[in-house]
Parts: structure tokens; C-alpha cells; sequence
């Protein structure tokens, strides 16, 4: 199984992702990433829905900001690699593993 982000997002300030669907593979061998952040600084995040996948979202940011993010059939949905400061606001995470 090919390992394959649907974003790869090194992120800017005051830039963002709203209103996405991320569609992956439900094998048990998946490598898929939904949303892969590993640097930046500061942006936000909203109405995002992640389907499947080895992550949903493995992310890393200093000062991010993230409202409205579901996660449906994920191995994992959230993989945090680091942060200085992540706000989460209304997460639903349903039948995933971690």
C-alpha cells in the first residue's frame, strides 16, 4: 500500500482549511494520510470530515486553532506529532481505533 497524503500543508499564519472531505482507503493496510501538517506557525481549521485512513490528521504546529473535525473509520484520528499551543473545539471521532 503506497503512502499518500490527500494535504500536505507546511502552514503560513493567518492561512486555513475549511469546509474538506477526506476520502481514503478503508483496507487494513492502508498507509493514507488525510491531512499531514509537520511545520508552521498558526492558522485554523474548520468543518472538516475524514473518512478512513491509516491517520486522519497528523499534525504539528505552534499556535493552531481547529473547530468542527469528524472522523469516521480512522486507524487513527488524530496523530499530535508537537505543539506549542492547539485548540480543539467540537471534535466527533467515531468507530476509530486511537
Amino acid at each position: 500500500a503506497a503512502h499518500v497524503s490527500g494535504i500536505h500543508w507546511p502552514v503560513g499564519q493567518a492561512t486555513n482549511l475549511q469546509n474538506l472531505a477526506f476520502v481514503m482507503s478503508a483496507s487494513g493496510d492502508t498507509q493514507h494520510v488525510g491531512l499531514f501538517i509537520e511545520s508552521g506557525s498558526g492558522g485554523f481549521m474548520s468543518d472538516l470530515v475524514f473518512y478512513g485512513g491509516r491517520i486522519g490528521a497528523d499534525i504539528g504546529n505552534q499556535q493552531f486553532t481547529s473547530r468542527n473535525l469528524t472522523f469516521y473509520n480512522c486507524q487513527t484520528a488524530i496523530g499530535q506529532i508537537w505543539n506549542w499551543s492547539w485548540l480543539y473545539k467540537s471534535l466527533s471521532i467515531n468507530r476509530c481505533n486511537v
